[in-house]
């Protein structure tokens, strides 16, 4: 899913990253928790609050906003350095997962 673009963004989500709070345990991720700051960040405000699931059915509920690409679509959006979000979900609750491109 793509939305809108910065230049200098990743210097500041890749600082993100190594934030202690970010790093798994429990047998849990905070994958939503990581695609909030990183929107934030790019000037998004469609995910405060949001569980990976709600991300993902956010975005496909908002075609204006998100595009459904390709693999290489997405690669190709993120480089251009446009916000690329991918997301998964699962039948049951608990095994979705987001991620940015």
């Amino acid at each position: 899913m793509i939305s809108h673009s910065s230049s200098d963004a990743f210097r500041r989500i890749a600082a993100v990253t190594t934030f202690q709070s970010m790093r798994a345990r429990d047998r849990m991720t905070f994958c939503n928790e990581f695609i909030q700051i990183a929107s934030f960040i790019y000037g998004i405000g469609d995910f405060k609050g949001m569980m990976a699931r709600d991300i993902h059915m956010h975005v496909k509920k908002n075609p204006s906003s998100w595009a459904q690409v390709d693999f290489s679509e997405a690669q190709d959006a993120a480089n251009e350095g446009l916000f690329v979000v991918a997301c998964y979900s699962t039948p049951e609750p608990g095994g979705d997962h987001v991620c940015l491109i």
